[in-house]
């Protein structure tokens, strides 16, 4: 379980977590309208949370409201790695699998040699999601805002 951060209704010098499974999801059904993918929904309506504020001088922080008790079961210390928060691709790793797909090594490959190295993929610290997404992120980083301009200018 890990908490999540609310900015919405709070002043300067007050911070407030909640327990990620807060509140329900909106009802947003339509009948006629086919989904290709249905996200479970996981949030149970949970009141754990803990709110903070900071002195005059803003150097010092005071609990102001601290709920422990969560209306669900905590995630296992097996499965916190699939918590989004938890969930971090690293500067080693991040290196890896840049040089690897650097060689044309596939970005699935490069996380199933990761997993063998380290003993199983659920001591990685990440998804291969994650490491799509990252490979995504570098190579979007790469197409410079002019690349697609002189592009079109070519085929002119």
């Amino acid at each position: 379980m890990y908490f999540i951060g609310h900015i919405q209704g709070l002043s300067k010098g007050e911070s407030s977590r909640s327990c990620s499974n807060v509140g329900f999801k909106r009802d947003k059904s339509c009948p006629d309208v086919k989904r290709k993918f249905h996200k479970q929904d996981f949030r149970t309506g949970c009141l754990a949370c803990l709110h903070f504020t900071a002195d005059e001088e803003g150097k010092n922080w005071k609990v102001t409201k601290f709920i422990e008790e969560h209306n669900h079961p905590l995630t296992l210390p097996q499965d916190v790695h699939l918590l989004r928060s938890h969930s971090h691709v690293s500067d080693v790793q991040a290196t890896m699998i840049q040089n690897m797909s650097g060689v044309g090594i596939r970005t699935v490959d490069a996380f199933n040699l990761m997993a063998v190295e380290v003993g199983g993929a659920h001591n990685i610290g990440f998804t291969k999601a994650d490491a799509y997404n990252f490979i995504h992120r570098e190579r979007r980083a790469l197409v410079e805002i002019g690349d697609a301009a002189r592009l079109l200018e070519i085929f002119k």
